[in-house]
């Protein structure tokens, strides 16, 4: 665009500002966008009177392209912004004067003064979207929070929520040590802080947090299951890392659970096996030995006609859980949840939903879900609650 082109949009505009003559910016907008469509002073100029007559849809769509192809065009996202104003969208407004508050000291004061509102209104549409499992809309929500107020706590906490929706404790966690860091002493930050680190950060940070709040809150059982929680995790640390790896998987094969519970549980380790019992088909598995001892524990079955173990077919929850209860019938003394002689080898699924839900391993035997598969985490707390009611016999 030459100056003499320059020249005349701006006496345009300026006129089209001061007396609301429309006329000769119609005219000239009309002139130049016929031999150049995407000419963008043009259209911003055409933007404009609609804006004077009142047209603000049609004023934005004309202004679509040009701001989504001049990311820092100072007068395009200044008119978008006013224009956001005049249809109520708050959200809008702020995040187009954000856009270019560093260059324009009116789009600066005008961010200021819808900052509080916009941010509030960003903040409750990602408690709703996330509330009705929109979660998309929420980061979509969450991006442009962080845009215009990406400092303050209140966005980190809703970081926080739509990580932690989004199944991303990487991003959580990032989010939660900002909020400590800004206020150590809250308790449900220090805690969900303490969580992440032992699951994807820094475990010793994590232990170190659990028993600062231990001291903190003396005598508190939740706080109490959760750092034996945690100390749970901290032993994973020392496994071997393919075992570890295993505790993280979204879907655990029988073999892997085999050798999670050989690696979990010291008396399966070190303890005395019963009759040996032949698998044909864990011969070459690399967990062969692990294997072996838990299915020589009567801890899970191999096809008695087949002599087939199946060590790669994902294992169902029932089938974990049977394994937990034979496990804890088999101390002795066993837990009182399962009592003498009560968790045998042949134990129906009802009996070993009930006695799950009887030792606290399931909420109720609603959660027993036999046909469900399970997870290396689920793998973990089963593991962890087991142990528990053993050490409390």
């Amino acid at each position: 665009m030459g100056p003499t082109t320059e020249r005349r949009i701006q006496q345009a505009f300026q006129s089209l500002v001061t007396s609301g003559d429309s006329g000769s910016a119609v005219a000239l907008s009309h002139e130049l966008l016929a031999s150049n469509p995407g000419l963008h002073p043009a259209i911003v100029l055409a933007a404009q009177v609609n804006m004077i007559d009142r047209d603000f849809e049609a004023a934005l769509e004309k202004l679509h392209p040009v701001v989504g192809e001049l990311p820092e065009y100072t007068s395009g996202w200044l008119l978008y912004g006013r224009l956001n104003e005049k249809l109520d969208d708050v959200v809008g407004a702020l995040v187009s004067y954000t856009r270019i508050a560093d260059s324009s000291s009116t789009a600066a004061a005008r961010a200021r003064e819808l900052k509080t509102r916009g941010a509030e209104i960003l903040r409750n549409r990602i408690k709703s979207d996330l509330n009705n499992g929109r979660t998309d809309d929420a980061i979509r929500s969450l991006e442009r929070l962080q845009s215009v107020a990406g400092d303050e706590k209140a966005t980190l906490q809703a970081t926080a929520w739509v990580a932690r929706a989004s199944n991303d404790p990487e991003l959580e966690l990032d989010a939660v040590r900002t909020l400590h860091s800004q206020n150590p002493g809250d308790r449900e930050v220090t805690e969900r802080r303490a969580e992440l680190e032992m699951e994807v950060g820094d475990p010793s940070n994590g232990m170190r947090l659990m028993k600062e709040l231990v001291t903190a809150y003396p005598g508190d059982k939740l706080i109490e299951e959760k750092a034996a929680r945690a100390e749970f995790l901290w032993r994973l640390q020392l496994l071997p890392p393919d075992v570890q790896a295993m505790a993280q998987e979204p879907q655990v094969d029988r073999g892997d659970f085999a050798t999670l519970v050989f690696w979990l549980f010291p008396e399966v380790r070190y303890g005395r096996a019963g009759s040996a019992r032949i698998a044909n088909d864990i011969l070459e598995h690399p967990h062969r030995s692990e294997i072996v001892r838990v299915i020589n524990l009567g801890l899970m079955d191999v096809d008695p006609s087949l002599h087939r173990f199946e060590p790669y077919r994902p294992i169902l929850r029932i089938e974990a859980l049977s394994s937990m209860t034979r496990l804890l019938a088999d101390q002795r003394p066993p837990p009182v949840c399962v009592g003498p002689g009560s968790a045998q080898v042949d134990s129906s699924r009802q009996r070993i939903c009930q006695l799950a839900s009887q030792c606290g391993l399931i909420a109720s035997e609603s959660d027993c879900l036999p046909s469900a598969t399970i997870t290396g985490p689920e793998v973990v707390d089963l593991a962890r609650s087991s142990q528990e009611l053993v050490a409390n016999r």
